[in-house]
């Protein structure tokens, strides 16, 4: 198979200097500081060139043959040549692994066709854009080109590096920030600035350009910047990097999945975000303040914001999903009444029927009436940061943001009115399966274990609930000597009796240099033995009453618990064998 260099056709110059050669006209000029000749063509106006590279025609499996680009030098296009010969016997032969020319196309393109196939699925483009920037910002950062580089190891060490602690620090001496010098200080883009310092509640002076930060809102910024990445965001880059990685294999791109080596980490030993139910003192406060405000919030005024919380609580519907309601997906006169959003917006992309309450379905038909049938009930962009608009009324209604917890702080955030919404359904008797059902949850594990978690108040409840535990006062006999020694009173045991001659026995044992707690029982009731005012089963030996005292073997309470298990094992004895 011959090699050849493909020609392209290229203007005469003015003043070009035409010769024969070989019998045919050519144009000489001067390239790369030497003198070249080019052939005319056939008009005279135009010269052929030589591309730089050698090609070959490479006959395909389909039988025609495809111009193949090699390389510009001459021995390494004929090498190359002979491997591409060497695949196509290869391959007939089925011995060429199927995924090669997959594994030579860019990361890049595949992360494009893997884009493209979320959105075929029926994925939101805001979900597409965060699962495949999250895989691109992996590949940049351990430099993977191509398929074939991917090493799980290097995405370990980067993963840990984001969860490791930042070493930002600010300038010294610097008491106020501007804007762009306190982003720039952080690390963040500025417009994401005004609100992380909303969110924290922190302080700042100013408007627009004469907009100030003091240091203690820059280094409580600071702190929270400075904790790295949790392990809730870092599981958002594995299960992105293991959806790319399973897609390749269902596509036939790869043989496995690179990334299933990587593991989930446990968010509950870093606790960021979590957030929590309102209580129903709380809930029906939040409502009061919005229904009287007079404030416009993101589009919506103070009663629009009361409906949209009442209908939240009763619903457990995400922001995307109200955000899209409309008055064509109400049935306010069925039986029950009914709610039913399209898919696009679910989470799980799937149509539910939802059953409302009597009286939030009597609040929305007088929020309905005079709307188009596509208009939408709530408009505006509050769904952009919902939970920025629901800190507006919670001041109002004077509700913490934030609580502190064992745990980490909670926060009161709009999703968090899905947890009182499950927490409403707890309450309302709801079995497991029916608070499954109304969330719109897949796996019962989730309702319970994150949405449905008790308060401390209602578990504080259940403690108070057990019942007290008897107290058994200590019993000290009168007169009894109870330091320096141990004391037994044989006179309380019967003459010839086991249990007397093992106190006696026990007595001359007993660790004398205890004091305060080392104590016989001088007044035991007949027929049953003590340990540290412990009963023990009653016994009868030979129709006679005995008793045994337990102390007598030193168990006081300064001695080791080793002490405490053989007296105790040692009374159990004595107790089989006199029976």
């Amino acid at each position: 198979m011959k090699m050849y260099k493909p020609t392209f056709t290229k203007k005469l110059p003015p003043n070009a200097e035409v010769v024969t050669r070989d019998g045919k006209p050519h144009v000489k000029m001067r390239d790369g500081g030497r003198t070249v000749y080019y052939p005319l063509t056939e008009c005279g106006t135009k010269f052929l060139k030589e591309l730089d590279t050698w090609y070959a025609k490479v006959k395909q499996p389909n039988g025609k043959r495809k111009p193949v680009p090699l390389s510009p030098n001459k021995q390494a296009a004929e090498m190359m040549l002979g491997q591409i010969l060497r695949d196509i016997e290869m391959r007939k032969a089925g011995a060429v692994d199927p995924h090669r020319d997959h594994g030579r196309t860019p990361l890049a393109d595949h992360l494009a066709a893997w884009g493209l196939r979320l959105t075929d699925d029926g994925a939101t483009p805001k979900h597409v854009a965060q699962t495949t920037d999250r895989a691109a910002k992996v590949f940049t950062a351990c430099r993977f080109v191509f398929p074939t580089d991917i090493d799980p190891e290097p995405v370990q060490r980067y993963l840990a590096g984001r969860r490791r602690e930042r070493g930002r620090d600010l300038p010294a001496g610097q008491s106020w920030f501007k804007p762009k010098e306190l982003a720039a200080a952080l690390g963040i883009k500025p417009t994401a600035l005004a609100p992380t310092i909303l969110r924290h509640g922190l302080a700042a002076e100013g408007a627009g350009k004469s907009r100030r930060y003091p240091r203690a809102t820059a280094e409580a910024l600071l702190a929270v910047r400075n904790k790295g990445a949790s392990v809730r965001t870092v599981n958002t880059y594995v299960a992105s990097l293991k959806a790319f990685g399973n897609y390749m294999v269902s596509a036939k791109r790869m043989a496995a999945n690179p990334f299933d080596v990587l593991t989930i980490g446990n968010v509950e030993l870093d606790p960021r975000h979590h957030r929590r139910a309102l209580s129903p003192a709380e809930l029906a406060r939040l409502v009061a303040a919005a229904e009287t405000s007079t404030q416009t919030v993101r589009g919506l005024i103070g009663p629009h914001r009361a409906t949209l919380y009442i209908f939240a609580a009763s619903t457990g519907f995400r922001v995307s999903e109200l955000a899209i309601l409309s008055p064509m997906m109400f049935r306010l006169d069925a039986t029950p009444p009914t709610v039913t959003p399209p898919a696009r917006g679910a989470k799980n992309r799937k149509l539910i029927h939802q059953p409302l309450p009597l009286d939030v379905a009597g609040r929305m038909r007088g929020v309905i009436a005079g709307k188009g049938s596509r208009q939408a009930i709530w408009p505006g962009d509050w769904s952009n940061d919902a939970a920025e608009m629901l800190r507006v009324d919670l001041a109002t209604a004077g509700i913490p943001y934030a609580v502190d917890s064992p745990n980490g702080p909670l926060f009161a955030d709009f999703h968090a009115i899905r947890h009182t919404f499950i927490r409403r359904l707890d309450e309302a008797g709801a079995t497991l399966k029916e608070a499954m059902q109304l969330a719109r949850h897949s796996d019962p594990k989730l309702t319970m274990a994150v949405y449905g978690r008790a308060s401390l108040e209602e578990l504080g409840s259940v403690a108070n609930r057990l019942a007290p535990i008897p107290h058994v006062p200590p019993h000290v006999p009168t007169g009894a000597e109870t330091c320096g020694r141990v004391t037994t009173h044989e006179e309380t045991c019967p003459p010839g009796t086991g249990e007397q001659g093992i106190g006696r026995k026990a007595g001359k044992q007993g660790d004398e240099g205890q004091c305060g707690d080392m104590r016989a029982d001088d007044e035991c009731t007949p027929g049953e033995a003590r340990t540290h005012n412990l009963p023990l089963r009653r016994r009868q030996n030979a129709g006679s009453a005995s008793c045994f005292s337990a102390t007598a073997y030193g168990l006081c309470r300064r001695e080791s618990p080793f002490a405490h298990i053989a007296g105790i094992g040692l009374v159990l004895l004595v107790d089989t064998w006199f029976r």
